[in-house]
């Protein structure tokens, strides 16, 4: 666990939260965000979470670097597309006459937090950390001088 970053804590946060919040009610007397938020963005935000989930798993494991990096290359691409069309389906695509409730506003935040947090782990290189130190090559010689 103490792999874990500022950014893969963010996202298992924003993660556990969203999956919690969809089980909550966003709207005034729709059910809960699995039942009014539509079939396809559900099943997108799921594998939004999933990713989220995934980042962590990875970094954990100790993976090659590869894998986390992928991991948040693709939670942070898939969260920029995936808020705008949340957002617009919450405000202008919502129930008529359902508000939106307190978990509703909770759930947008926590899709805005996912790829945040795939963000701030690529954004962080650990310098400090052991298994991240460097130890540069040898010099080569300059070509055209007797070694």
């Amino acid at each position: 666990m103490r792999r874990l970053r500022h950014g893969e804590l963010l996202s298992l946060v924003a993660a556990a939260g969203l999956l919690v919040l969809l089980g909550m009610e966003w709207f005034d007397g729709e059910g809960s965000g699995y039942g009014s938020l539509g079939i396809v963005l559900v099943v997108l935000l799921l594998a939004l979470a999933g990713l989220g989930i995934a980042l962590v798993v990875v970094t954990v494991r100790g993976r090659p670097v590869a894998w986390p990096v992928a991991a948040a290359v693709g939670l942070s691409f898939f969260g920029i597309l995936l808020f705008p069309v949340l957002l617009l389906r919450m405000t202008v695509f919502g129930p008529g006459d359902g508000e939106i409730q307190l978990a509703g506003w909770l759930g947008l935040l926590a899709a805005l937090l996912l790829p945040l947090g795939g963000w701030l782990t690529m954004d962080d290189e650990r310098r400090d950390a052991p298994e991240s130190a460097y130890e540069p090559p040898p010099a080569r010689p300059v070509p055209g001088t007797p070694s």
